[in-house]
């Protein structure tokens, strides 16, 4: 019992720390928050929401992200995606993004 116990644990234990916030911000794009290094990664295939007026998914971790990784397949950046986004060191855009709304990162220093 106690293997089986110690065998699923050492499954899950690597799961959890991938990731330790995700969700939905488009369509077809998902996010994902990793707190340990303080990245955002958005994946997928498709347009970004616009976040005007609402708060993104990610906002709780607004002031504490330090890079955002926006994976190939990703063809734009909705508006307010990235608001207040204070202590931005990193962002790495690729080819397939063709848009880039207005406000997208808006008080990013």
């Amino acid at each position: 019992m106690k293997k089986r116990l110690l065998l699923l644990i050492s499954m899950l234990l690597p799961l959890m720390a991938i990731a330790d916030d995700s969700g939905s911000c488009g369509e077809n794009l998902t996010y994902s928050y990793v707190e340990a290094t303080n990245t955002l990664i958005i994946s997928g295939i498709g347009e970004m929401a616009d976040y005007n007026g609402k708060e993104s998914p990610w906002s709780e971790y607004q002031s504490e992200i330090t890079t955002i990784i926006i994976n190939e397949g990703v063809t734009s950046i909705g508006a307010f995606a990235f608001l207040n986004c204070s202590n931005l060191i990193s962002v790495t855009i690729p080819e397939s993004v063709t848009i880039i709304v207005d406000g997208a990162f808006v008080s990013c220093i």
